[in-house]
């Protein structure tokens, strides 16, 4: 697989930190962010498989190639140590990543993410319901598909930051439908190996950011939180789903709360 495409800002002298973004975003969905704290961090966005720049036939779009091509890009950028911050999809790979590297990892930021679906029915259940998703992505005008994503309940509060949701809606629009149902299918929930057994043994410091109105995700961050002593919960008001995007003030803020706590 190609090196998946990336976005760098900051001074490469301090601490670095991966980002990932959500399903149909790529890297500038993080500019608000990456632009509030690049003075103090080196900062690295990525555009997952079949998103942004990352593009190509024949990659491999997986759980463990995309973690593979996460530390590629860390070696890439000499980073020995690095946090990661990742939002949904971004969230679940990055938990999923930090099974695999945790040597590698100082801190995680894990917004509106899940560590998967725990039995073999769930899963199964959930591809199909994925694939049956991918094909409605495939058959149907991308802008279609797009708004009745950004219809579901847990996306209801982004709609009253009207300009900047035109133009995330905009970037959305950009992307390529066939690559993104690649993507769906392959590392969608149901494509997802779960992580629910590993938490006994997480020891990586990790914030879970949720919003106050997702609350599917407040209550799968609290259960998170029971069984990890290493993971505690900040849950940012008048947001749903997509924190970083509805609150990106309070989002900073946090976030160098976190990772000075770790110096």
């Amino acid at each position: 697989m190609n090196q998946l495409h990336y976005k760098r800002t900051g001074d490469p002298s301090n601490p670095t930190l991966i980002f990932i973004h959500g399903f149909m975003g790529d890297h500038r969905d993080w500019d608000p962010i990456t632009s509030a704290i690049s003075d103090t961090h080196d900062c690295v966005a990525v555009d997952l498989p079949g998103h942004g720049q990352s593009v190509g036939e024949g990659e491999a779009y997986d759980f463990a190639s995309a973690a593979t091509s996460l530390i590629d890009i860390a070696d890439t950028v000499n980073a020995d140590s690095f946090s990661v911050v990742g939002y949904s999809l971004g969230g679940r790979l990055a938990l999923y990543f930090a099974t695999m590297f945790a040597m590698r990892i100082d801190a995680l930021v894990l917004e509106s993410a899940s560590p998967g679906l725990r039995n073999l029915a769930e899963r199964a259940a959930r591809r199909k319901h994925d694939e049956a998703l991918a094909c409605h992505l495939e058959s149907q005008p991308l802008e279609q598909f797009i708004d009745a994503w950004y219809a579901q309940p847990m996306f209801a509060t982004m709609h009253k930051h009207e300009d900047r949701f035109s133009a995330l809606r905009q970037r959305r629009i950009e992307q390529d439908p066939k690559e993104l149902t690649k993507n769906l299918v392959a590392m969608g929930t149901g494509a997802q190996p779960p992580v629910w057994d590993d938490l006994a043994d997480h020891h990586i410091p990790t914030l879970l950011i949720v919003g106050e109105h997702d609350t599917k995700f407040r209550g799968i961050a609290n259960e998170m939180a029971t069984l990890s002593f290493a993971m505690k919960i900040e849950t940012v008001q008048s947001s749903g789903h997509n924190v970083h995007f509805e609150n990106p003030e309070r989002y900073t803020v946090r976030l160098n709360e976190f990772f000075q706590q770790q110096i």
